[in-house]
């Protein structure tokens, strides 16, 4: 049994259901209103799925599935509105994560060498082969916008067969119901970990905060301070001034979440 301390959030929400617990960190990819009903509707549904399936995976991905759907049928207008979604829920010391988009959750482990960052995720990119495969099975285009010259200019983004929208820059999202139609999916990838007594933290955060700060620089900020909730400041605060300093006042949307483990003696 792994006890959880000290739990500090930013757009975040935190499900105990007796000795389970379920993280969730969620930016919104274009619109505030797709990340709210995110946030009000898929703890929920999550915690109806794991109660009736015994298998973890197979809920976790129809209570994301079942969220983007009603999110379709929803009155928010989602046609270029979605949002990415980190998930991990422990459940004595298995430490399942489930995913879409480029949130990232990253595990904090202390060794005799320092400290070490296991990803937990990786980021739904759509140049990823099983991804394009899946966009172009769709008659969807993976293609880098291009200028007035005609070069390729910022990510590789999914487009639609003849027209140049709606340039989604990942290939698995909530909500984006026209990127659907070219083989985006809400389905989220998954990985399970057995924590052990080094394992001590793990991070979920938007890419916003991973734009400027690598998993291991993220871990080894979280690791200088004994309280999560001025850990996650401090990420959040780092992430921010980066933002700043990079791209010269423009800043994208920064969530985290830090979500320290107690192990018994």
């Amino acid at each position: 049994m792994v006890m959880v301390h000290m739990v500090r959030c930013f757009n975040f929400i935190c499900y105990r259901m007796h000795s389970k617990q379920i993280y969730m960190a969620h930016p919104c990819l274009a619109g505030h209103l797709v990340s709210g009903y995110v946030k009000q509707h898929l703890p929920i549904i999550l915690v109806n799925h794991l109660t009736l399936e015994k298998d973890v995976k197979k809920a976790l991905t129809q209570g994301f599935c079942e969220v983007d759907r009603s999110l379709a049928n929803s009155r928010i207008d989602c046609e270029f509105s979605g949002s990415t979604a980190v998930v991990s829920y422990l459940k004595g010391k298995t430490l399942t994560t489930a995913w879409v988009g480029d949130s990232r959750g990253v595990l904090g482990r202390e060794s005799k060498r320092g400290w070490e960052a296991i990803d937990l995720t990786t980021d739904h990119k759509p140049t990823a082969p099983e991804e394009k495969a899946r966009i172009l099975k769709a008659n969807g285009r993976v293609e880098r916008l291009v200028d007035e010259m005609g070069q390729p200019m910022g990510p590789y983004r999914v487009w639609l067969q003849y027209a140049w929208i709606p340039g989604l820059a990942m290939s698995r999202a909530l909500g984006d119901v026209l990127a659907h139609q070219v083989g985006v999916t809400s389905e989220p990838d998954h990985s399970v970990m057995e924590l052990t007594p080094q394992d001590k933290f793990i991070v979920l955060a938007s890419d916003g905060v991973w734009e400027f700060i690598s998993s291991k620089e993220a871990v080894e900020i979280v690791a200088q301070y004994d309280s999560a909730e001025e850990a996650c400041r401090q990420l959040v605060d780092e992430a921010y001034q980066r933002w700043l300093t990079e791209e010269e006042g423009v800043v994208d949307d920064i969530t985290a979440v830090v979500v320290r483990f107690i192990h018994p003696s």
